[in-house]
């Protein structure tokens, strides 16, 4: 080979070098343009994401603040419900102790109002119970609607 020659080897091989090392820094230019619009493209989904666990964050909140004041408002009326029961209770004693006052003369009279302090009583008892399992069921039933949707947040 001549001085020329080798000369002009050189710089076919050295062009031969350039192109490929051309078409790679494009394959590798593509490549980062496509990972740059994934990441765009997964930074706003992610920020989908965040918005979405905001508002349910919210609507928790929101759930949980009905549900508290719903078992407030259960509260507070079964404490009426006690308080007018346990009034009445009272009166029913006492009218049951005028009763026994008057026991010499009214001894029928006096087991018909004992058979209704009786009823009463277990009117009572149940009026309670049935408020009580009804301040319960509210309670399990609010407590099973946030496990479904706690779960279903974490799934």
């Amino acid at each position: 080979m001549r001085g020329g020659e080798v000369d002009q080897y050189l710089i076919e091989s050295f062009r031969e070098k350039h192109r490929e090392f051309e078409a790679k820094f494009n394959l590798h230019d593509e490549r980062l343009k496509s990972l740059e619009k994934d990441s765009v493209v997964k930074g706003q989904q992610i920020e989908r994401v965040f918005e979405m666990i905001d508002d349910l964050k919210s609507e928790i909140k929101n759930d949980i603040n009905r549900m508290e004041n719903s078992v407030m408002k259960e509260a507070r009326e079964t404490r009426d419900v006690f308080r007018e029961e346990r009034e009445w209770l009272r009166q029913q004693l006492k009218t049951q102790a005028d009763a026994e006052e008057a026991a010499s003369t009214r001894e029928h009279t006096e087991r018909i109002e004992q058979e209704q302090t009786k009823r009463t009583v277990w009117q009572f008892i149940k009026e309670i119970l049935i408020g009580l399992f009804a301040l319960f069921g509210t309670v399990v039933g609010g407590l099973i609607a946030y496990q479904e949707i706690i779960s279903a947040f974490f799934k």
